[in-house]
């Protein structure tokens, strides 16, 4: 009898075993490259997909620097949002195409000198970007001008306003004005392309695409638009 009994606890140890190892093995890593209250408004839209497909995830900080790196290792599930236009930095992940975000791509100058596209291409120029594969760093790959790399889009906004910076690229969207919260009425302004932003699931997960995309779908729907007052007010 007890023979019996020491078998069948071992087939219960054995089941939770399992069942835990597969509840792990559904659970998704994803990355995100900055802790503001921009991202974490779009982390709620994906934390809200995946709930709905009843897939249990981790978001993990990875410095932006450092994102792409540990992306590219397999170390993470899915990226947060990343623009696409540096999506061939990140190749082993597959875009949800469902567009987070709409802006562009700008090149902020100190109001004493030239502010003009033209001025990438010269090489005595310094353009201060943050660092990571990131839109700044990719529309940069084939010009002149020499870049400064700075941790994060705050850093870089309060070198420029020190006056350290003649020049930065940084993103303005209509969803949130500019990214680093620059006042685009202190300095001169240039667009130099249009961005668009998406979530980014590694290869290995690509049959979840087409539920993700769907369940990313009715996500924004349910949470809404970025409350942008908000957002500015809770990052002061």
């Amino acid at each position: 009898m007890k023979h019996y009994v020491l078998v069948f606890f071992i087939l219960i140890v054995c089941a939770t075993d399992c069942a835990n190892a597969q509840q792990k093995k559904e659970a998704l890593l994803i990355s995100t490259a900055d802790e503001g209250p921009i991202i974490a408004w779009y982390k709620n839209y994906i934390a809200r997909a995946y709930d709905k497909l009843g897939i249990d995830i981790d978001f993990k900080f990875i410095p932006t620097g450092r994102e792409g790196v540990e992306a590219e290792k397999g170390y993470v599930d899915a990226l947060t949002i990343r623009v696409s236009s540096a999506e061939s930095s990140f190749s082993d992940f597959i875009r949800v195409p469902v567009i987070l975000s709409k802006g562009e791509l700008s090149l902020y100058c100190q109001k004493d000198v030239h502010c003009g596209s033209d001025v990438l291409m010269q090489p005595n120029v310094t353009i201060g970007v943050v660092s990571g594969s990131n839109a700044s760093t990719f529309y940069m790959k084939d010009k002149a001008a020499h870049l400064y790399h700075v941790k994060s889009g705050k850093a870089l906004a309060e070198l420029l306003y020190r006056q350290r910076f003649k020049y930065i690229i940084s993103i303005d969207s209509p969803d949130f004005g500019n990214y680093a919260s620059i006042d685009p009425n202190t300095y001169s302004k240039v667009k130099l392309t249009n961005i668009e932003a998406y979530h980014y699931l590694h290869k290995k997960h690509q049959d979840l695409l087409p539920k993700v995309t769907l369940a990313l779908q009715e996500a924004i729907k349910e949470i809404g638009p970025l409350p942008m007052q908000q957002l500015r007010e809770n990052g002061n």
